[in-house]
């Protein structure tokens, strides 16, 4: 390769040039929209050094221009197009998400729409995985509704049937009164028993 004579854009050596050894031709020609080839990073380094400048941003940038469609292109790789995903596809994803995450995850038309809105949206990758949707979920989980929180239900002291001379554990004064000393001695027991169960449950 001959030298160029437009060559003489070049900009004078600066008191200390930066070393060729640190200086990453391929970014430069990345952002001039060429390929950062072996071929085209050859070529950048004879023009610069067949001109015995220094390699400074501003001489390279100039290398480049001297080369011009000596360097090939920049390939530009085709963006994938997205996955077409039909509505009994997405309704399949979704009840599969849902049901994963139950224990947290409310099932309610609000998240459905939520989860598809983001799911269809450009951060969600062509592939429109199920992978995909999980990932859509976690992204928006901040701002879904969750399963309420199960009612606290003490647990229940509970007694076989009564027989028909025995008294309810919650029997009335007068009741008991009025109740033979059989079934105020089995009343007592049975209540001691209640007492006591309640002690270990701690309520």
């Amino acid at each position: 390769m001959s030298y160029d004579p437009s060559l003489s854009r070049f900009h004078s050596v600066p008191a200390k040039p930066p070393n060729p050894a640190f200086i990453n031709l391929g970014k430069y020609l990345v952002d001039a929209y060429r390929e950062p080839s072996e071929e085209n990073v050859e070529k950048l380094k004879f023009v610069l050094n067949d001109s015995g400048v220094a390699w400074t941003s501003e001489n390279i940038e100039s290398a480049i221009q001297v080369l011009g469609t000596k360097l090939t292109p920049l390939r530009r790789q085709p963006k994938p197009l997205a996955r077409t995903v039909s509505v009994e596809e997405l309704c399949e994803m979704l009840a599969k998400v849902l049901d994963a995450n139950k224990s947290w995850l409310a099932d309610t038309e609000k998240n459905g729409a939520a989860i598809a809105e983001e799911f269809y949206s450009e951060r969600t990758p062509p592939t429109k995985s199920i992978q995909d949707m999980v990932a859509a979920v976690t992204r928006i989980s901040a701002h879904l509704e969750r399963v309420p929180p199960p009612v606290y239900q003490p647990p229940q002291y509970e007694e076989p049937p009564l027989e028909s001379w025995q008294l309810p554990l919650e029997a009335p004064d007068f009741q008991i009164r009025a109740a033979s000393k059989e079934a105020i001695r089995d009343l007592v027991k049975r209540r001691q028993a209640r007492d006591a169960w309640r002690k270990e449950q701690g309520l």
